[in-house]
């Protein structure tokens, strides 16, 4: 005969979770229905989300964006001095090529150097800050506000001085947290964006970074290539060997014609395919996108205040 005894265990199991799926339907259901006693309280917190993010849009700054797209400069067509006989007699005093001159372009563009060239000439730092500047006293005021103050009076405490006057550092520190240099893989284009309220310096904020990176490069590669010149020409004057004397005049030939394309008319580090140019609307802040995130976490404060009103209510 078969055995038709039924483990205990197994005749206490219960069914399929159908119990735990009801149970948890009818949690959603009583939390809706709390949450609909208080709608009114979810309602006004809704309210007060959006009413806070209009209030947010209309207090905002419109930022707008400057934008500015290069590539490297053409290369130079000429006698190769960086291999052979050439590089020796230069001692190692090669200009640099065309890629070298767009990646030190790209790299100096945050550079103090360029940034003393820029406040030297051109007082950014007074234009960037003009509520720090004493036009009329010609001097920096200390930063206002109270945790200024705060940090002040913490510096001073440990023989700190209060606050650092604008400098070509914090210009040079603003230009690379500022400015971005965009560029898509095997490509060498490259869209250099600056933005800021005023679309019209954002436009001249690029073209006098973008003038004084390549007048910096420009103005050295001639100081190299005037040291080259003249080292050609000592070396001429010691040199009787025929075949030294004819590289020599070769390289000296080559690098008086560098020398004269070094014409600040002409692009020497980067070529602008398009000049700066400012974005018509701004690209900061976002209308459409803050209201639709408005509405979402005011949704779930509504609900979350709902629930809190409805449980005090029960407590009650």
């Amino acid at each position: 005969m078969y055995d038709t005894h039924i483990p205990p265990a197994l005749e206490a199991t219960p069914g399929p979770g159908i119990e735990q799926v009801t149970q948890g339907g009818t949690d959603l259901k009583q939390l809706a229905l709390l949450a609909w006693r208080s709608k009114w309280w979810g309602l006004a917190t809704l309210a007060l989300v959006v009413a806070l993010a209009l209030l947010m849009l209309a207090r905002a700054t419109p930022i707008y964006s400057a934008t500015m797209v290069v590539m490297p400069p053409e290369p130079q067509k000429g006698f190769d001095t960086s291999r052979g006989l050439g590089a020796s007699l230069l001692g190692g005093l090669q200009a640099s090529p065309g890629d070298d001159k767009f990646t030190r372009y790209q790299e100096g563009m945050s550079s103090v150097v360029i940034a003393e060239r820029l406040q030297k000439r051109h007082q950014l730092l007074q234009r960037l800050m003009p509520g720090r500047w004493d036009a009329a006293n010609k001097r920096w005021l200390p930063p206002d506000g109270l945790m200024n103050n705060i940090r002040g009076g913490i510096s001073s405490l440990f023989g700190l001085p209060p606050y650092a006057e604008p400098s070509s550092v914090i210009l040079a520190e603003y230009i690379a947290s500022q400015v971005t240099l965009v560029s898509r893989p095997r490509s060498t284009i490259v869209r250099v964006v600056y933005n800021n309220p005023d679309p019209a310096f954002a436009v001249e904020f690029l073209t006098l970074l973008h003038a004084e990176v390549n007048a910096y490069l420009r103005d050295e590669a001639t100081a190299a290539a005037t040291i080259r010149i003249r080292q050609l020409e000592q070396r001429l004057e010691q040199t009787t060997q025929g075949v030294h004397r004819n590289a020599l005049l070769s390289l000296l030939e080559q690098e008086q014609r560098d020398l004269l394309l070094l014409d600040p008319a002409l692009p020497y580090a980067a070529t602008v395919i398009d000049p700066p140019y400012a974005s018509s609307l701004p690209v900061s802040p976002r209308p459409l996108l803050t209201i639709f995130v408005a509405l979402i976490l005011g949704t779930v404060a509504g609900l979350v205040v709902a629930l809190l009103v409805s449980g005090l209510r029960r407590e009650a």
